[in-house]
C-alpha cells in the first residue's frame, strides 16, 4: 500500500499511546482501497488533512494532561496481607479508627456486590461465603490486559461501567486504554457495546477525541460498525455527544468517503440521518456533495430514499454559504423525474422536493413530465406525484397538467381508473376559470358512462356534494 496514493484510505489499528511523540508514525498511515464508486481525490486528501491535524491537537491535549496530573497524584489503594486482615498501605497505617471501621464496612459491602461476586467466581473462587478480601480488593489489577474479554459479559460490563463512575483515575484509564484496542469489536459486540455506549459518555474531550480518531482511522471498518444494529446505536450516542465543530468535521469526512454505502445500508442511513439532524449544515457539506452526485442510487434504494427527506431539506440549509450542492441535488432529480415519479421509492423523493414549494423547482419537473401526465396518472406511484404537483404548485401548473388530461384521447380512462380519478378530483379542486369549467363539462359529458363504473360512481358522487357544499348559505 502506498502511503501517498490519495486513493487509499486510513487504515491502521495501532495504538495512539504507543507512539504519541514520533511523528513519523502518524505521518506514515496505511491505508485501505475499496471505497465507494469514484471518489474524487480531493476528498480523501481532505480526510487525511483532517484526521492528521485531529492526531496533532490530540498529543497537545495529552501532554497539557499529563501536566495536570502531576498536582493531583490519586491516594493508593488500600492493601491487605493474606495472613491478616490488617491495613498494610502507606496511605492507610495513617488513618485513625473511625476511618480503618468505615473502610471495613466498604468491604463488607463488596462482599455483597454481584460485580465482585462475579469476578470472584470468574477468577476460580467458589462465591460469596469463600470469598478474599484482599482478592477482591486486588481484582480490578488481576484483569489488567482481560478488559476487553470482561467486557463481552454481562456482570464484567456492569463491573467496569461502576469502575468507570466509582474508581480512581488509573483504573479509568486502564479500561479505556484497552477497551481503545478493540474498540470496533467491542461496538458491535451485544454485551461489549453497552460498555462503550457508557465510554463515550463519561470521557473527556481528549478521549473522545481519541475515539472519534481511531473509529476514522479505517473507514472501511467505521462502515461496518455503522452497519451493524449494535455498532449503530454506539454511533448514534457518539454523534449526539460530540461537541466541537473539529470532532464533528473528522467524523463527516470519514463518512462522505462511505456516505453510499451508509446510505444503502438498513442502519447506516440511521447514522447519516442523524448527522444530518444534530449537525449544522456547514459541518455536513461534503457528506452532502457526496450523496447529491449518488442521488439517483439512493433514490431508488429501500433504506436510501429515506433519508433523502432529511437530506433534502439540509441541503437547502447549504444555500446561503454552498448553493452548489443544492443545485446539484435538484438538477439530478429533475433530469430523472420521470423514472423516479414511476420507482416506488424514488416517487417520493420527487413528493418531497415539490413539498418545498418553490416556484423554479416545480416549474422544471413540470417540464420534465410534460407529455406523461395520462400514463402517469394511472399509475400507483406516478398519480401521487402528479397530485402532489396539483395541490402544491399553484394555478398555473394545475392548469397546464388539467389541460393534457383534457385534450387526451384516454381522458375517459382517467376519469375511470383507481388512481386516476383521484387524480381528477384534485383537478378539480386546483384548477381555475376556463380550465376548470372544461373538466366539469368533461365529466357531464361522460356520466352516462361514468354512472356505470365503480370508480365512476365515486367521481360523480365526490362532484355532486362539492355542488351542494357551494349551494349551502354560508
Amino acid at each position: 500500500m502506498n502511503p501517498n496514493n490519495p486513493r487509499d484510505m486510513i487504515g491502521s489499528s495501532s495504538s495512539l499511546d504507543k507512539d504519541d511523540d514520533d511523528d513519523d508514525h502518524h505521518d506514515d498511515l496505511a491505508l485501505n482501497h475499496g471505497l465507494d464508486g469514484d471518489l474524487s481525490e480531493d476528498l480523501l486528501e481532505d480526510h487525511r488533512a483532517k484526521l492528521k491535524t485531529a492526531i496533532g491537537r490530540l498529543t497537545k491535549l495529552q501532554v497539557r494532561s499529563s501536566k495536570n496530573n502531576l498536582d493531583h497524584l490519586e491516594t493508593p489503594w488500600p492493601v491487605f496481607s493474606k495472613s491478616s486482615t490488617t491495613l498494610q498501605s502507606s496511605g492507610v497505617n495513617n488513618l485513625d479508627h473511625r476511618r480503618r471501621h468505615h473502610h471495613l464496612l466498604c468491604l463488607h459491602k463488596y462482599q455483597n456486590d454481584r460485580y465482585y461476586q462475579w469476578l470472584a467466581a470468574s477468577l476460580g473462587r467458589t462465591g460469596r461465603d469463600h470469598m478474599d478480601y484482599q482478592a477482591i480488593l486486588h481484582t480490578f489489577g488481576q484483569i489488567r490486559g482481560q478488559v476487553c474479554s470482561v467486557a463481552r459479559e454481562i456482570y464484567g460490563c456492569n463491573f467496569l461501567k461502576f469502575r468507570l463512575q466509582n474508581g480512581n483515575p488509573e483504573e479509568k484509564h486502564m479500561i479505556f486504554s484497552e477497551a481503545k484496542e478493540d474498540l470496533c469489536s467491542l461496538m458491535v459486540h451485544r454485551v461489549g457495546n453497552i460498555l462503550v455506549k457508557h465510554l463515550i459518555q463519561v470521557v473527556k474531550e481528549d478521549k473522545l477525541l481519541e475515539i472519534l480518531i481511531v473509529l476514522t482511522r479505517d473507514v472501511r471498518r467505521l462502515g461496518s460498525v455503522c452497519s451493524d444494529d449494535n455498532g449503530t446505536m454506539v454511533m448514534m450516542g457518539l454523534v449526539m455527544r460530540l461537541r466541537t465543530q473539529e470532532q464533528e468535521s473528522l467524523l463527516i469526512s470519514a463518512m462522505a468517503c462511505i456516505a453510499l454505502t451508509m446510505a444503502k445500508s438498513k442502519n447506516g442511513n440511521l447514522v447519516i440521518n442523524c448527522c444530518l439532524k444534530h449537525f449544522h449544515a456547514h459541518i455536513v457539506e461534503p457528506l452532502l456533495g457526496v450523496m447529491a452526485t449518488k442521488c439517483l442510487e439512493i433514490a431508488t434504494d429501500k433504506y436510501g430514499y429515506c433519508i433523502l427527506q432529511n437530506y433534502i431539506l439540509k441541503a437547502k440549509d447549504c444555500i446561503p454559504f454552498k448553493g452548489e450542492v443544492f443545485n446539484t441535488l435538484v438538477a439530478n432529480i429533475i433530469q430523472n423525474a420521470h423514472f423516479l415519479s414511476e420507482h416506488c421509492y424514488g416517487n417520493y423523493v420527487v413528493q418531497w422536493l415539490i413539498e418545498l414549494k418553490m416556484p423554479q423547482i416545480n416549474q422544471g419537473i413540470t417540464t420534465q413530465l410534460e407529455g406523461r401526465f395520462v400514463s402517469l396518472s394511472m399509475k400507483k406511484q406516478g398519480s401521487n406525484v402528479v397530485e402532489k404537483l396539483l395541490i402544491m404548485s399553484g394555478e398555473e401548473i394545475a392548469n397546464r397538467i388539467t389541460n393534457e388530461i383534457l385534450s387526451s384521447s384516454r381522458s375517459l380512462e382517467v376519469l375511470r381508473d383507481p388512481y386516476g380519478n383521484s387524480v381528477a378530483r384534485f383537478a378539480l379542486e386546483a384548477s381555475t376559470g376556463s380550465v376548470r369549467n372544461a373538466l366539469d363539462q368533461l365529466i357531464v359529458i361522460y356520466s352516462p358512462q361514468l354512472e356505470n363504473h365503480v370508480y365512476g360512481k365515486r367521481l360523480l358522487h365526490e362532484i355532486s356534494l362539492s355542488k351542494k357544499h357551494k349551494r349551502s348559505p354560508a
